[in-house]
C-alpha cells in the first residue's frame, strides 16, 4: 500500500483494481465525487490484519471521516461480514453491527456485502440482476444451457461466466467488469444497485 495515498476524507475499500474501477463509476453515477476508492489487492487481502494496518499507515488515512468496506459474500454472506468486522476490530476500527448499516465513530464505517445482506454470490450477481431485462440475456441463458450439456467441466463461477458471455456481445467485447461499467455496458441506474447506493449515500452524506 506504500504507493497509495489517501487524499480524500471519504474512502471506499474494495477487493481489487477491477472493483475499484466499477465503484468509481458507480460513485460518479450517484454524484459522490468527493469519495476515493482503493483496491486492497485482492479478495484474500480483505481479511488480513497486516494489510489493514498497512493501509492505516498510508499518508492521509488518519484524516478519513467515513469508510465503506465492500466485499463479496461468496458462499457465506454471514461469514464474509464476520471476517471483515473481526479484522476491523483487530486494527482498532469500530465495526458495524450489520451489513449496510453505518456505525458512528471515527471514522464512520459501513460494511457492504455483495450481492445483498443475506444472499450468496458476488458483484457479478448484482450486475446480472441489473441486466435481467436486456434482450441479449436470453441468448446468454441459451448459451449457458448449451455449455452445461456439452462441457464436462463447466465454469464453477456461473455468474462470472454469464457476465463475460454478455460482455462478449457488446460493440467492443473483451472488457473487464470495471471497464464495462465505465463504458456504460452495465446499467448503473438499475434498481438492482439501489441498496448499495443507499448505503453509500447514508454513509457519505
Amino acid at each position: 500500500m506504500s504507493t497509495v495515498q489517501v487524499d480524500k476524507r471519504k474512502l471506499v475499500v474494495v477487493e481489487g483494481k477491477d472493483d475499484e474501477r466499477f465503484f468509481n463509476a458507480l460513485l460518479r453515477q450517484i454524484g459522490l465525487t468527493d469519495v476515493q476508492c482503493i483496491g486492497l489487492g485482492g479478495k484474500d487481502e480483505m481479511g488480513k490484519t497486516e494489510r489493514w494496518k498497512s493501509l492505516m499507515l498510508t499518508p492521509g488515512f488518519a484524516q478519513v471521516e467515513a469508510l465503506a468496506v465492500v466485499r463479496d459474500a461468496d458462499d457465506n454472506p454471514q461469514g464474509a461480514f464476520q471476517s471483515i468486522t473481526d479484522t476491523l476490530r483487530n486494527v482498532g476500527l469500530p465495526p458495524p453491527s450489520a451489513p449496510f448499516r453505518t456505525e458512528q465513530g471515527t471514522p464512520k464505517i459501513c460494511v457492504i456485502i455483495l450481492p445483498d445482506v443475506g444472499s450468496k454470490g458476488e458483484l457479478e450477481d448484482l450486475c446480472l440482476q441489473a441486466l435481467s431485462n436486456e434482450p441479449v440475456m436470453e441468448c446468454v441463458e441459451q448459451f449457458w444451457e448449451c455449455v452445461q450439456q456439452r462441457e464436462k467441466h463447466p465454469a464453477r463461477k456461473v455468474s462470472k461466466a454469464k457476465l463475460h458471455a454478455y460482455l462478449s456481445s457488446r460493440r467492443e467485447p473483451g472488457k473487464r467488469l470495471g471497464e464495462a461499467a465505465e463504458a456504460g455496458d452495465i446499467p448503473l441506474d438499475s434498481q438492482a444497485f439501489d441498496g448499495v447506493k443507499q448505503a453509500l449515500r447514508d454513509l457519505f452524506a
